[in-house]
């Protein structure tokens, strides 16, 4: 009995140890790498889309940022999956400027998040972006035009 209880014990133990390890991983996913690149620094969050799997897998988040100053708008991609590991993603942000669609992308194997370049738009945006986790397995979003 008592091997028992200290097996259990030992096995809660480590368990609690890697539940800490990912829970901290997943809450320096969204700030370590965002002030190392800074392209979104001083933007506002308007708006987020989760990348799920349908077992509610948490792949990554889109996120939508706006500066007022300067009328321009930039997207990041953070990872969940797969975090500090080089897979698929990416992130884009479109706007029409006199009947010409231009973006911001950026795309590649990224090991913590994928984000655009600030991209003016004073009308409205199109935007979304992708994460692929280390099962091979991706999840994207693709909004359409809103937040004029």
């Amino acid at each position: 009995m008592r091997a028992w209880v200290t097996r259990c014990l030992t096995t809660a133990a480590v368990a609690g140890a890697l539940l800490g390890s990912v829970t901290a991983g997943a809450q320096a996913s969204p700030q370590g790498p965002v002030a190392e690149s800074g392209r979104c620094k001083g933007f506002v969050e308007v708006d987020r889309h989760e990348l799920r799997s349908p077992a509610h897998a948490l792949y990554g988040t889109v996120v939508l940022y706006w500066n007022r100053t300067y009328q321009m708008n930039c997207v990041v991609t953070y990872k969940s999956a797969a975090y500090g590991v080089a897979t698929n993603t990416n992130a884009y942000v479109c706007t029409k400027t006199n009947g010409k669609e231009v973006c911001s992308i950026d795309k590649g194997a990224f090991l913590f998040l994928a984000e655009t370049h600030p991209l003016k738009s004073p009308g409205c945006v199109r935007w979304g972006g992708l994460a692929t986790g280390i099962d091979g397995f991706s999840y994207a979003v693709n909004k359409p035009y809103g937040h004029c």
